[in-house]
Formats: structure tokens, sequence, C-alpha cells
């Protein structure tokens, strides 16, 4: 796998992540901002349970040359559980905010993004660069494309949410079309024991995709009921803000590096190359908080226009912290392992809980609850991250 290749495909996928929201910041009313930021982080916070679980597991698998890592057992367990996903974030916003046809369909996304997960990790086994490439951008692209025509065709949220689920049918059909090409996806008499076990497998590490994703979203989805729905627009923008931020350790311990790290035997002499990682990862944290100091403000105005002080004003805060996070991602790779897996998800659980707690215990003042909930809990998780890294080299 060209590793340089991989890098600039995930670079251009959060590019693209970054102009949607660009462009539905500049087009949306804040309401309806604010409500297809609701949708979009329940979703992802719902969507890894199919999608991250399975896919990171049939990788390990394949990887390793270990029994379990069939694709068509794979994927049909990945859309049997996408369909639960769908649901479960369907019912939590619908019951809170209402809005059944536009929710409906802007939680296609949870089988779109199951699809894209086994992609990536079919890729990643095959040391296919230009599968991976095309995996990781085709979603955040066709959601883009979709937007725009929506947009220029100066359709509201509704014929945006219609846009979406087209984009999502397409990279279905997509991955039907590349990644399962030979695989036979009749059922066969040991595919739903196979579907069940690999299911039940999958479980800790959907767990640990699920957190992850929720020390970024859970808030936003949080400050909905907190602190009303257009907060949670202007939150959402600095999380996706951040998002792509993260996507720098992200793709270089959670892609590039995640095939040897799963090669890794715990002694203190292996400790040597991921601990020096993780150092590194937290000098360029640093180094990045400055550079959002430096740019952010120039770019929020140019972007999101009448939205962009408000959304400064939260992440210069939530930019502290960024090098706690880098720091964390590097250390959490090499706790994918079947000892550790657990262990990982439940300190992430934490993080999640003293999160959720300041930003509750803080809900008078908006900001300061948003803003010292995502640094306390980075902060708090690097250091669970250390002792479980600790625990697994040197005990």
């Amino acid at each position: 796998m060209k590793p340089l290749l991989a890098f600039i495909s995930v670079i251009g996928a959060a590019g693209l992540t970054l102009l949607l929201q660009v462009v539905l910041a500049r087009h949306l009313s804040a309401g309806d901002f604010g409500f297809f930021s609701l949708v979009n982080a329940v979703m992802a916070m719902t969507a890894p349970l199919a999608s991250a679980g399975v896919s990171s597991l049939v990788l390990r698998r394949r990887i390793r040359g270990e029994v379990g890592g069939d694709l068509q057992v794979a994927a049909f367990t990945a859309f049997a559980l996408s369909f639960v996903a769908a649901i479960v974030s369907f019912t939590i916003v619908v019951i809170g905010h209402g809005n059944a046809l536009a929710t409906a369909l802007l939680c296609t996304f949870c089988i779109a993004a199951a699809a894209q997960s086994l992609s990536v990790s079919k890729a990643q086994s095959d040391k296919s660069s230009a599968a991976l490439s095309g995996a990781q951008i085709g979603l955040p692209a066709l959601r883009l494309l979709a937007v725009c025509l929506a947009v220029q065709f100066n359709q509201g949220l509704m014929g945006i949410s219609v846009g979406i689920a087209a984009a999502s049918c397409v990279v279905l059909a997509g991955h039907g079309v590349t990644s399962l090409r030979g695989v036979v996806l009749a059922p066969g008499p040991g595919t739903l024991m196979g579907m069940k076990m690999l299911a039940k497998d999958s479980v800790p590490f959907s767990l640990n995709a699920v957190v992850n994703v929720a020390q970024l979203q859970i808030l936003v989805a949080l400050s909905s009921a907190l602190f009303g729905i257009e907060a949670t627009g202007y939150f959402a923008l600095t999380m996706t803000v951040v998002a792509a931020v993260y996507l720098l350790p992200n793709t270089v311990f959670g892609v590039l590096l995640l095939p040897k790290y799963h090669l890794v035997q715990p002694s203190p002499p292996a400790a040597r190359m991921p601990l020096f990682g993780a150092g590194l990862a937290f000098a360029c944290g640093i180094l990045m908080v400055v550079l959002i100091f430096c740019l952010a403000p120039y770019f929020l105005n140019i972007a999101f226009a009448d939205k962009a002080a408000q959304t400064w004003e939260v992440l210069r805060w939530v930019a502290l912290a960024v090098p706690f996070k880098f720091f964390s991602t590097a250390l959490g790779a090499t706790l994918l392992t079947d000892q550790f897996i657990r262990r990982k998800v439940v300190a992430s659980l934490f993080a999640v809980c003293i999160q959720v707690v300041v930003c509750v215990a803080l809900r008078e003042h908006p900001l300061a609850a948003f803003a010292l909930a995502m640094i306390v809990g980075e902060a708090c998780l690097a250091m669970f991250y250390s002792v479980l890294f600790y625990l697994r080299f040197w005990r």
C-alpha cells in the first residue's frame, strides 16, 4: 500500500466533509442546520455499531490469517446491524424533535457507512491504495454532490435529505460492484451461525468505535437538550473543524500503522516505537494548536460567514484538547487486541462520562461547559490509555 496516496485520500475525504458542512451552514437556517447537525451527531454514534466493529475484526483476522475473515458473512452482518443502527438513530431524533421523513432519509447514512467501512477494510487487507482511496472518498464526495445539486435548485432541508439518501444508495450499489465482486451473497447453511458469531465477537470493537466517536459527538447531541437546537449547529461546526484536525493521527495510527500494530508483541523493547510515535503525536498536536489560532479565524470568516464569530468563540478553547487527542490516538492503536480492547472501551467510556458530567454541571455557561468538557475528557483519556499501555508492555 502506498502511504502517501492513502494519506492524501483521507485528507481529501476530510476536506469534502468539511466543505459539505460549509455549504449546509451557509444555505440552511440556524434551526435547520442545527437539526441536521443533531441527526448527524446521533448517527455518528450509532453507525459504528454496524460498520466499525465488524470491519475492524475482519481486517484483523484477514491480516493475521485467522478464521472468521469471510467477506460474505461480514457483509450480511454489517448490513443487518446497520438497519438496527438506522432505526435507533431515527427513534432517538424523532422522539426529541419530530420531522420523521427528513430523519428517515438522513439515517440511510448508517447503511452507506457500513458499506464504506467494509470496502476500506478489504482495501487495507489487500494492500490496495487505489481501492482504499476510492472507498474513503466515495461517500463524502457523493454526499457533497447531492447537497450541491439540492442547493442549486434552492431546496431546503427536505430536498437535501432526499439527495443524501440517493447518495447512500449509490454508495451501497458501488460497494456491491467493487468490494463484493466475486463474493457469493446467497446465504449458505452456515451463514446465520457465522453472522451470530461475528456479531458477538465484534461487540468490543464496535463499542470501542462508538465511544471514540462519542468523545466528539455526544456533547453536540446533548447540546440540543441543554442549550437549544441553534447552539447545536454552532457546536457541530466547531467539532467539524476539530474532527478534520483529528484525521491526521487517525490516518497515521488508525490506517497506515494499524496493520503493523496488530503484529506487535507485548514486551518492553517493542514498546519503543509506539511510545516514540505517541510523543511525536503530542508534539504535532501542540503545533496544530498554534496553526488553529493563526489560521482558523480567517478560514471561519470565509467559510461560515455569519456563523463564524460564534464558532470561533468555541473553537479557540476546544483546540486546547488537540494535543491530548493526538497522544491518546497514538497509544490507543496499540490497545486494539483481544486482551485489551475491553479495557480500552471501559477507559474511553469513563472519559465520555466525565465529559457529560462536566457539561451538565456547567450548563448555565454553555461555552465554558462545552469547551471544558472536551479538554478535561481528552486529558483523562490520555491518562487512562497511558496506564493501559504500561500494563500491556511492562506487566
